[in-house]
């Protein structure tokens, strides 16, 4: 078997939370591919903040953004929707919801009801 057969049989699997690609030379979309980490970036900030703070409001966001991910990964697979083909890669987890925009809806949406309701 050569390395090649070998190869095209490897199936490659993403870490969820960190897989960015974006053309090398372009900053505008090298801006974007960072800033598609914001959600990681703002569940380490309330997880510090309840850490430091324990107070209800953390807790909630916390158990909501936990419920959030479960009720994601519920949906994607009863979607089943598959991932866009690029290059050659076959990708294992499916495609939709996207975990990035239903995270910042959830965000967007508990703030809007936190300072309605303050």
């Amino acid at each position: 078997m050569d390395e090649h057969s070998e190869a095209a049989s490897v199936k490659w699997k993403t870490f969820q939370l960190t897989y960015i690609e974006y053309v090398e030379g372009d900053y505008c979309g090298k801006f974007l591919a960072v800033l598609s980490l914001s959600p990681l970036v703002i569940a380490i900030f309330f997880m510090s903040a309840f850490f430091i703070r324990r107070d209800l409001h953390t807790l909630s966001y916390g158990i909501g953004i936990i419920l959030n991910t479960l009720i994601n990964s519920i949906l994607k697979k009863a979607i089943k929707e598959p991932r866009p083909l690029k290059r050659d890669e076959i990708f294992e987890e499916y495609g939709m919801p996207s975990s990035h925009s239903q995270f910042m809806c959830f965000a967007y949406f508990y703030f809007i009801l936190f300072i309605t309701f303050r």
